[in-house]
């Protein structure tokens, strides 16, 4: 009689926690990408490669990385989002014009938004 009840307590105690954890893994999920816009980059992209990658269970982001080069350096720029319903990844081209709105981490850059630019 203890035992069934021990053993229900404690499988309710993993079921919260569990629920708990999913919710905050759900909304980290949501907020990925989203970073202050303290720089910008403008420049021509040299090379653009984007995959699905796995973040929790169900919850899939899309990772961009592009390589820009602006008029001293080669700088790459990250960018990611939560695939949801309707979403669709960005369309970089190779050759194309872009300005990156976001921050430094390190080595690299990482982009809030991506806006197309006309040639300049």
């Amino acid at each position: 009689m203890v035992t069934a009840i021990l053993i229900t307590g404690v499988f309710i105690y993993f079921f919260i926690t569990t629920m708990k954890e999913r919710k905050k893994n759900i909304q980290q999920w949501e907020s990925v990408g989203i970073v202050n816009e303290v720089a910008v980059i403008t420049g021509k992209v040299s090379r653009s490669f984007q995959e699905k990658k796995r973040f929790y269970q169900s919850h899939w982001i899309w990772h961009t990385e592009i390589q820009v080069n602006d008029s001293t350096s080669q700088i790459k720029v990250i960018h990611e989002r939560p695939i949801q319903a309707e979403s669709v990844p960005i369309q970089i081209q190779k050759g194309a014009f872009i300005t990156c709105y976001g921050q430094y981490q390190g080595d690299y850059f990482l982009a809030n938004r991506i806006e197309h630019n006309e040639k300049n």
